[in-house]
C-alpha cells in the first residue's frame, strides 16, 4: 500500500489547503480542471486508461502554485508485442503520480515553471515473447522521483526533465527475466504551427536494467486539439533499447463544462497563459527487461540462453 502514498497526501492536502486567486485575471486562466487520459504502449510504459486532476492551490497577480494527480489502470501488451521488450505486459494493474509546482509570468507574457513529484507502477508478468519457457510470472512495484522546469511562449515551449527510480530498482518478472526502472534525463522543444497543431522533438538519455538499456534516444510528437477540450497526440521514439516505438495519446478535459463559459475560455487562456492550467508530461516509470539467468543455472551457446535443469 506505500504506492498509494504520494496521491493519499496530495488528496489530504487539498482538503486542507483549497485553492483560492488573488487575481481575476489569473483566476480566469488558471482553474481547475478534470481530465480523462489514454495512451498506447510505447518506450517501457503500457496501455493505460485513467483520470487526472488540476487544482491550483494558491494564486497572485503572476504566478500559480499548484497539484496535479493522475492515476491511470494498466492494460495487456498487444500480445506478442511486449512493450518492456521481452516479457509482455499484464493488466490490470495501477500507477499514480503527483506533481507539485510553481509557474510564473514574466513582463512579456512568458511562462516559467518548476515542479517535483513522485510516480509509482504496479507490473504484472504475463507471457514471453521468446523462446524460452518461464514459469514464477509475478506482480512487483516501481517508483521514481520527477523533477522539471518549463518555458513557454506564445508559438515555443522548452522542457527539460529527470526521472530517477526509487527503491527496488531491478526486480525479477519471472523465473528468467528481471526487469528494470530507467532513470531518464531528457529536454523537449515544441513548436505551435496553429491554435490546434503542436509539433515536439526530444532528446533522452536512459540508465537502467544492469546496464542494457543505457543510452540515448531522441523523439517526434504532434498534438492537435480536435475540439477546447478533446486533444489527440502522437510520439515517435528511437533508442538502441527499444528501436522504433509509436505511442498515441487521448486526452478529455472536463474543464469547460466545470467553469462554463466556452467564449471566455477562449479570450483569456491564449499563448502562455494556457500553459498555467496544463498537466506536466513526463510521469510514466519506463521499464526495461532483460535476461537474468534461470533458477536451474544457465548456459550459452552462442546465439541464445539454455536452462541446465
Amino acid at each position: 500500500m506505500n504506492r498509494f502514498t504520494p496521491v493519499v497526501a496530495s488528496l489530504l492536502l487539498l482538503m486542507v489547503y483549497p485553492a483560492f486567486a488573488d487575481d481575476k485575471s489569473v483566476q480566469d486562466a488558471v482553474k481547475f480542471d478534470l481530465r480523462a487520459i489514454g495512451q498506447t504502449q510505447g518506450a517501457g510504459v503500457p496501455n493505460a486508461i485513467g483520470a487526472g486532476a488540476f487544482v491550483p492551490l494558491h494564486a497572485t497577480a503572476n504566478a500559480v502554485t499548484y497539484i496535479d494527480v493522475e492515476a491511470k489502470a494498466n492494460l495487456d501488451d498487444r500480445s506478442g508485442d511486449s512493450s518492456i521488450i521481452n516479457t509482455d505486459v499484464a493488466g490490470t494493474t495501477l500507477s499514480t503520480s503527483t506533481r507539485l509546482g510553481y509557474r510564473w509570468l514574466n513582463e512579456s507574457g512568458q511562462m516559467y515553471g518548476v515542479y517535483a513529484g513522485y510516480d509509482t507502477r504496479e507490473l504484472k508478468a504475463g507471457t514471453v515473447d521468446t523462446t524460452v519457457v518461464v514459469t514464477d510470472p509475478r506482480t512487483v512495484d516501481f517508483q521514481q522521483a520527477a523533477l522539471g522546469a518549463e518555458f513557454v511562449s506564445s508559438q515555443w515551449r522548452f522542457d527539460v526533465y529527470a526521472l530517477i527510480p526509487t527503491g527496488d530498482t531491478e526486480q525479477q518478472l519471472n523465473s528468467h527475466y528481471q526487469g528494470g526502472a530507467l532513470e531518464t534525463y531528457g529536454a523537449d522543444v515544441g513548436y505551435q504551427i496553429n491554435d490546434k497543431t503542436k509539433v515536439t522533438v526530444g532528446y533522452y538519455h536512459q540508465n537502467g536494467d544492469v546496464g542494457e538499456a543505457s543510452g540515448s534516444g531522441a523523439s517526434a510528437g504532434l498534438k492537435y486539439d480536435i475540439t477546447n477540450n478533446l486533444t489527440a497526440g502522437l510520439k515517435v521514439s528511437y533508442d538502441d533499447a527499444f528501436e522504433t516505438r509509436v505511442m498515441a495519446t487521448i486526452n478529455w478535459s472536463f474543464a469547460d463544462l466545470l467553469k462554463g463559459d466556452e467564449a471566455d475560455h477562449e479570450a483569456t487562456t491564449t499563448g502562455a497563459t494556457e500553459a498555467l492550467n496544463a498537466a506536466p508530461e513526463q510521469r510514466d516509470i519506463r521499464v526495461h527487461d532483460a535476461w537474468a539467468g534461470c533458477a536451474h543455472g544457465w548456459r550459452s551457446c552462442g546465439c541464445c540462453h539454455v536452462c541446465c535443469l
